[in-house]
């Protein structure tokens, strides 16, 4: 899938997740927030995992489903929430 297809994907479930009167999320802010989880977990990283694009946003839209009364500020608390939604969904990927 194109990185644009799967931010546009992430921006769509937000849309669909959040309250009606919380701002939009940015393409902007998506890039942004998928290459702050990259620099930790992607090849390379911090905590090299080997995370990809795809995974990052698939891991944002599964945190965007799983904890939408938790508003997301893209700091800390959703990068490590995006961590354990990609390792959850590898493990069900392995399982499968």
């Amino acid at each position: 899938m194109s990185q644009a297809f799967l931010v546009e994907q992430v921006q769509n479930v937000y849309r669909q997740s959040f309250r009606p009167n919380d701002p939009e999320l940015s393409r902007q802010e998506v890039i942004d927030f998928v290459q702050y989880c990259l620099e930790f977990y992607g090849y390379g990283g911090i905590y090299d995992y080997g995370f990809s694009f795809e995974e990052v946003c698939q891991g944002l839209i599964k945190r965007f489903e799983y904890r939408p009364s938790l508003d997301f500020d893209g700091d800390t608390v959703d990068r490590e929430y995006v961590r354990e939604m990609v390792f959850e969904i590898r493990e069900r990927q392995e399982a499968a």
